[in-house]
């Protein structure tokens, strides 16, 4: 059933759209300085023309095209009295209930016996919710109940509920065509207030004949249609008309549109037309349209716009673009903008740009757009941006700047990038720098990476530094390297960097974890270690916790550590862990 309402989708729009084209062509073609008439075209004027034995020829074909895919007819009286013929459902399969439930109503319908349609779909609606046909039945209900003498205000009412719970029904536009003739006939009876509501159906239908026209304007292509094209958008105040005029003038190959888009771009007093305006600019690639958005991006007020020509510009084959963007990128004092117009860099090839983003990076006036410069700088991915990236975390006049720098090394591809990080972590005079190297050579990962960090972790005399280290190795590892932190927690001399490895250990959850930190229990000297890893093992998620707290329990030397295990057996909370509580408690 839904294949014979799809294809009766595409039927009915096949038929009409043909004769909507081959008339919207003849006017386009015949009166160009005039296309505005076309708008007065609706589609029931269309249908009028049709001659009495068109129409019988039409039935003919469509019923003959209907029978292949099990259609019918529908014989149906327009608002204007026209006669329409509509290709819908006959449903076949007789052995849906909602199916011949809907055929019925629609028989009716058919024979015009209006009362008995009446109630036939209102049984429909309410019994069949779910049916695909709801949105037919409630349009041909509101027919039906206007053909039988409702109220017109009612029948007004009924049209306008129908539109707003099935804006996307084929029957949307029947019923838009009903609503207006209807508010119509109530706007002459003397109740205007129909008509603001009157006005705007009519609006978005003129609106949509417009833009039929534009495209058939645009396909033409010559200069008669361009100035038929500014004629459109100089006489309408629909912002949807004129932003799709924008985009459609983009297409026409003459110098006219350069200059009607940079007047739109610079004056338009719609926001949202003149940043289509702009981008259209960028889409003409002419060094007229750079040139207006240069002076868009200099001289402009508004900071959102001069992103805009910032976005427009950069794809643009200009010679001068990279020295222009690395202007506004240093000097510019918005720092939205001067961000905008360093990222604009990043994409651009050549060492130019890279000396520009280097400028940017070391004497941009704003902290926004240095920072922008280091990371546009380390998605380049060349060995020219690595070897600025480098200098300027090894120079000794600006940390944060250089922090900044290390970090965005973690971003950078190239297979250099590691050799990089260490000379960083050796020779920074800044311990943040320093941490910042060994943070990005854990992000980097691999067996290099964990042979770095955890030589660094046992043998630095900086604590600091040794601490950093394993929090790092725990980002480098992917796999079970419990026993990383266990020679790291045997050879460190800091308690901060045993415990350290200690708590990053028990992140690695599981047995191995479990079964490491009962290894520690048992040899570890130092009662506070114990009582960390004590604690720690309410983290490792496995069931052999319990086992080992329960030992610690009875054996430790240290109450405190003995206390610490209790504690942990109550956190830990599952009914082993309960049962070893009630365990302690009977004394057993």
């Amino acid at each position: 059933m839904k294949n014979k309402s799809f294809m009766r989708s595409i039927l009915t729009f096949c038929i009409v759209s043909t004769v909507s084209i081959t008339n919207a062509q003849n006017i386009v073609l015949k009166q160009q300085n005039e296309v505005l008439k076309i708008q007065s075209h609706t589609l029931h004027q269309l249908d009028e023309r049709l001659t009495d034995l068109s129409q019988l020829e039409h039935l003919e074909s469509l019923e003959s095209l209907a029978s292949l895919e099990g259609l019918e007819v529908l014989k149906h009286i327009s608002g204007s009295g026209t006669m329409n013929f509509i290709l819908t459902d006959a449903p076949g399969d007789l052995q849906d209930e909602s199916a011949r439930a809907y055929q019925t109503a629609y028989n009716f319908i058919l024979d015009e016996k209006w009362a008995q349609a009446i109630t036939s779909l209102e049984d429909f609606t309410k019994k069949y919710s779910g049916s695909s046909y709801q949105d037919d039945a409630h349009f041909w209900l509101c027919y039906s109940r206007e053909k039988n003498g409702l109220d017109t205000e009612k029948s007004f009412l009924a049209y306008k509920n129908f539109l707003e719970r099935f804006k996307s029904s084929k029957w949307a536009d029947d019923a838009k065509s009903n609503l207006i003739r209807i508010g119509h006939l109530l706007s002459k009876s003397g109740k205007s207030g129909y008509a603001t509501y009157v006005r705007s159906l009519e609006q978005s239908n003129n609106e949509e004949l417009s833009l039929a026209a534009l495209y058939a304007l645009e396909n033409i292509g010559d200069e008669q249609a361009l100035e038929s094209t500014f004629t459109i958008f100089d006489r309408t105040t629909s912002v949807k008309i004129r932003g799709k005029i924008v985009y459609i003038l983009s297409d026409f190959n003459s110098p006219k549109v350069v200059k009607k888009l940079t007047d739109i771009a610079l004056n338009d007093p719609s926001q949202i037309v003149r940043k289509k305006a702009i981008y259209a600019l960028g889409d003409v690639d002419s060094p007229q349209a750079a040139a207006t958005l240069k002076t868009i991006i200099k001289t402009g007020k508004n900071t959102e716009l001069r992103k805009t020509a910032i976005h427009a510009i950069e794809d643009m084959d200009i010679a001068d673009l990279t020295p222009f963007l690395g202007e506004i990128g240093l000097n510019e004092t918005d720092a939205g903008l001067a961000k905008t117009a360093t990222y604009a860099l990043e994409d651009i090839e050549g060492n130019a740009a890279v000396k520009a983003l280097e400028n940017i990076m070391r004497s941009g006036k704003t902290s926004e757009a240095r920072k922008a410069a280091i990371y546009a700088l380390a998605d380049r991915d060349d060995i020219n941006s690595l070897t600025v990236l480098k200098e300027t975390a090894l120079q000794k006049n600006d940390a944060a700047l250089a922090k900044t720098a290390t970090y965005a090394l973690e971003d950078h591809e190239s297979s250099e990038v590691m050799d990089a990080l260490v000379q960083i972590l050796k020779e920074s005079p800044f311990i943040e720098v320093q941490k910042a190297a060994l943070y990005s050579i854990g992000d980097k990962g691999g067996d290099k990476a964990q042979r770095i960090l955890y030589e660094t972790a046992i043998s630095t005399d900086n604590e600091i530094l040794a601490k950093s280290a394993v929090y790092a190795l725990e980002d480098a590892v992917s796999d079970d390297h419990t026993q990383f932190f266990i020679d790291i927690m045997q050879k460190t001399n800091y308690q901060s960097v045993k415990k350290a490895a200690l708590y990053t250990l028990a992140d690695q959850k599981g047995a191995s974890a479990a079964d490491a930190m009962d290894r520690l229990l048992k040899k570890e000297k130092d009662a506070a270690i114990r009582k960390a890893a004590v604690y720690a093992l309410e983290d490792t998620d496995s069931d052999k916790a319990v086992d080992i707290l329960l030992r610690v329990m009875k054996d430790d030397k240290s109450l405190e550590v003995r206390k610490a295990a209790i504690r942990t057996l109550g956190e830990i909370a599952t009914p082993k862990a309960r049962q070893a509580l009630m365990t302690i408690l009977e004394g057993k």
